[in-house]
């Protein structure tokens, strides 16, 4: 089978700077070009790899959504292939798109449910689990429309008024929970399951927010301190970080 590839159109970029990811592959004489619906800016696309760079907020659900385009490719061209039917770009745009056919649906918190788990059974670091699951328990405190088949740009904005204004979260929250909602419907659309057809357009935007850090003086008060022999260990632990540049996870 010819390679699927994914490409940056720099050509396309738009105003906030960022590009969108297209799908190529090249077969029986033809290019298929499908757009992905994902953009980035071109600092945060590796094109060697041909996938999002870490720099990116949610780089971890937009590969995989891009994984499972290419899946859903590879399989529609092996099924058409052995079956002997003509294979021709047309083709297979329409097998690998979600199915136009309403298929019923359960409320949002129970497909975000259904999402959680097909992250966990595919090994998504429990940082992220954990990330995913605070939006969750979000989605099931706001009372509202909250269906994926209805989710349009009114419901997402009752969404936020109950995050921002009865929640009272921070704004970085509210872009996490963003995130997490945006890769959830992608996950949706490679599943088949109907979406409105004037889709909520979700955005995500990061605020400034002041960094918090500890000076040389104060790591060394900090070493300088007696303690337990457990605390010792968790307090050389942390400064070994600090001196380092290791996450947690890394030691």
């Amino acid at each position: 089978m010819n390679e699927i590839s994914f490409r940056q159109k720099l050509s396309k970029t738009d105003k906030s700077g960022k590009a969108p990811i297209f799908l190529e592959f090249y077969h029986n004489a033809q290019t298929l070009v499908l757009a992905t619906g994902e953009k980035c800016k071109p600092s945060e696309w590796d094109p060697e790899k041909q996938k999002f760079r870490r720099t990116m907020a949610g780089y971890q659900e937009a590969n995989d959504y891009l994984n499972q385009l290419k899946e859903r490719l590879t399989t529609a061209y092996r099924k058409l292939r052995s079956s002997d039917q003509p294979i021709t770009s047309d083709i297979l745009r329409n097998e690998i798109r979600p199915s136009k056919k309403a298929i019923p649906n359960s409320g949002l918190a129970q497909q975000y449910d259904s999402y959680l788990t097909f992250c966990k059974v595919n090994n998504y670091k429990p940082a992220t689990i954990k990330s995913m699951g605070v939006t969750f328990g979000r989605i099931k405190g706001f009372i509202g429309p909250l269906s994926v088949s209805s989710y349009t740009n009114s419901v997402h904005a009752q969404f936020l008024r109950y995050v921002n204004e009865d929640m009272k979260l921070h704004p970085n929250s509210v872009a996490n929970s963003n995130k997490h909602l945006r890769a959830f419907f992608n996950w949706c659309r490679t599943n088949n399951i109907q979406l409105h057809p004037d889709h909520a357009t979700i955005k995500t935007e990061w605020a400034e927010s002041d960094r918090i850090y500890l000076t040389e003086a104060e790591l060394q008060k900090l070493a300088a301190v007696e303690l337990t022999p457990a605390m010792s260990k968790v307090r050389d632990a942390f400064l070994f970080q600090c001196y380092t540049g290791l996450r947690y996870a890394e030691l």
